[in-house]
């Protein structure tokens, strides 16, 4: 038997990093689901409005997209990422940035926070 059932309509659940999604979508149900009376419209502009704000200063990034992103998931319906694609190219480029200028040290200090990040996630 393997770990996991071809038949699962849902695979991506078993990744590690799926406790990071399902922490953000518990911390919005928690806040009350402020966006739950929004029209798939109304959705769509502050996911994209969130989206876009957070590539422009990631610094200082709110939980707004995390939000509309969790009132997506909720609804079962996959977020407009096809909207926000310049954006999201616009992060690589940041994050690939930011990365060329961390020394040896802090990138073998992220690799181990990952690691065991990676490791605690595949335990529960």
């Amino acid at each position: 038997m393997t770990d996991h059932d071809e038949t699962d309509p849902n695979p991506e659940a078993e990744h590690p990093m799926a406790s990071g999604a399902f922490e953000r979508i518990q911390d919005y149900l928690d806040s009350g689901r402020g966006l739950a009376s929004l029209s798939i419209e109304d959705l769509e502009g502050r996911f994209v409005a969130a989206f876009k704000a957070r590539v422009a200063n990631v610094a200082q990034a709110s939980d707004a997209n995390d939000d509309a992103e969790a009132e997506y998931i909720l609804r079962s319906i996959e977020p407009p990422y096809h909207l926000v694609k310049a954006e999201i190219e616009e992060m690589t480029q940041q994050i690939s940035e930011a990365f060329s200028k961390l020394s040896n040290e802090q990138i073998a200090e992220l690799d181990s926070d990952m690691v065991a990040k990676l490791s605690t996630a595949a335990i529960h």
